[in-house]
């Protein structure tokens, strides 16, 4: 079997670029960790975090209920 020459080429681009993603220095990211509140005079636990899980929480049960609805034992 022959070796191939794009191949190599690949993996010692791959090689490379971790070893330097390891080595050169990146800064860390600045993260925002509280979310914000919607409403200035509402409730303090209603923020923009929260609505986005209630949302994804409801489509994931939808998505659940039409996928298991039809199904047969």
């Amino acid at each position: 079997m022959q070796a191939n020459p794009v191949k190599a080429g690949v993996w010692a681009g791959v090689i490379i670029l971790l070893i330097l993603g390891f080595v050169i220095p990146v800064p860390t990211p600045h993260v925002a960790l509280s979310g914000e509140p919607i409403f200035s005079d509402g409730p303090r636990w209603l923020t923009n975090s929260m609505v986005a899980t209630i949302v994804v929480d409801i489509v994931i049960i939808l998505l659940a209920l039409l996928a298991t609805a039809r199904m047969k034992l």
